[in-house]
């Protein structure tokens, strides 16, 4: 109520206040057939609980209704979703202000925000405020025929390997998986409780489906995976940088996708961020004597004594 009410000031037109009584409406109606769920949001501290309940009101509407706008902020990414249906009506530009002021009052000093790569509205819509290409994600999916069985998973000798258990590994997980991917550029830190809503707080997310890695009691490998309509998705894999190089990463992966398939998903999705590295070959320009012609005739000048 809080968050419609700050958005209240931003709304540019009478529609988008109807719209927002529609999901008001979807609230009531989610939270009559999913008490256990309010029940754990109510223990939320309030700006994680606001964003879960606009997240759940935005699910709600998309199975009963038309899929209305919803805005939440987590750690230093907004998210902005507005249905092409409401186009044009200033929704996008209202949702934006009200993330970047949920993000300011949070003390978070740069917000960035995810577009597909198709939603050419949205980009031009972050330019128009500012807001510049960073980073790029792709999106692979592969499907799992039970004619084409996955390779099993080799473990690294002297691992234990379990699936995930909720409230036991969630600290240690976050852990490696800051660790790792602190390693790429333009990395942002979490805070575990900013980190746990949107990675293992999801209605997506499989314990059963995901893998922990332990070498010695310490958690050296994890793979969070979600459960989606028709398919699984491998949200985070990680690794320790002391157990790299071992096939551990591989391992992880392929057991997740074998889990997707007892599970009777008919496929599988994984988010891969491409690094870019421009390799540089300037030394091959004054070596080309020696390689194509010297080193061309040298089995031959030597009376076939030397091969290169």
């Amino acid at each position: 109520r809080e968050a419609f009410a700050r958005l209240e000031a931003l709304s540019p037109s009478p529609e988008a206040t109807l719209v927002r009584v529609q999901t008001l409406r979807a609230q009531r109606r989610y939270a009559q057939s999913k008490e256990e769920l309010q029940k754990a949001a109510t223990a939320w501290p309030e700006d994680r609980r606001i964003r879960r309940e606009l997240y759940e009101i935005a699910r709600e509407s998309q199975e009963t209704a038309a899929r209305p706008f919803f805005p939440y902020v987590q750690g230093a990414d907004a998210f902005v979703h507005v249905h092409p249906d409401r186009y044009g009506q200033g929704l996008g530009t209202a949702l934006v202000g009200f993330a970047e002021e949920r993000a300011r009052a949070r003390g978070t000093e740069a917000v960035r925000q995810v577009v597909d790569g198709g939603n050419d509205r949205a980009r031009a819509l972050l330019s128009e405020h500012g807001y510049g290409i960073a980073e790029h994600h792709w999106r692979m999916r592969i499907a799992l025929d039970s004619a084409d069985p996955t390779l099993p998973p080799a473990w690294p000798a002297g691992l234990r390997t379990r699936t995930f258990v909720p409230g036991e590994d969630d600290e240690a997980a976050h852990a490696l998986i800051q660790e790792a991917f602190s390693e790429l550029p333009g990395f942002v830190p979490r805070a575990l409780e900013d980190w746990r809503p949107g990675a293992i707080g999801r209605a997506q997310f499989a314990p059963s489906l995901s893998w922990v890695a332990e070498d010695d009691g310490r958690m050296v490998g994890v793979a969070t995976c979600e459960a989606w309509d028709a398919e699984g998705y491998v949200a985070l894999l990680a690794t320790a940088s002391s157990h790299r190089g071992r096939g551990l990463g591989r391992a992880l992966l392929l057991a997740s996708l074998e889990a997707f398939r007892s599970a009777g998903l008919p496929a599988a999705m994984a988010g891969l961020r491409p690094i870019i590295d421009i390799m540089f070959g300037d030394f091959m320009t004054i070596i080309m004597d020696q390689m194509v012609n010297q080193a061309a005739k040298i089995h031959y000048m030597s009376g076939g004594k030397w091969r290169v």
